[in-house]
C-alpha cells in the first residue's frame, strides 16, 4: 500500500465513524458535508471536518474475546 492510499482510507474509516454518529446520536445525514455545504443542511463541511477531528484519535485494533480462560489470565 501507498501512502495516497493509506491516507484515503484512513479519510474513509473517520468517514464512516461521522456518517454512522451523526445519523444514530444526532439524527442527522452527514454524508454530503463531506464533499460540499448545502444552503439549508445543518451540517456544513467545516462542522463535517471539525467533527472527523473529535474522532482521529479513534484506531481499530484486535481484542480477545472474553472467555472464562482469559479471565482466569487477569
Amino acid at each position: 500500500q501507498d501512502p495516497a492510499s493509506m491516507r484515503l482510507a484512513r479519510q474513509d474509516e473517520l468517514g464512516e465513524i461521522v456518517i454512522n454518529t451523526s445519523e444514530a446520536l444526532l439524527g442527522l445525514t452527514a454524508a454530503c458535508a463531506r464533499c460540499h455545504n448545502h444552503k439549508f443542511d445543518a451540517i456544513s463541511a467545516r462542522d463535517y471536518y471539525a467533527f472527523q477531528a473529535f474522532f482521529a484519535g479513534v484506531t481499530y485494533g484486535d481484542r480477545e474475546i472474553a472467555s472464562p480462560e482469559n479471565e482466569a489470565n487477569l
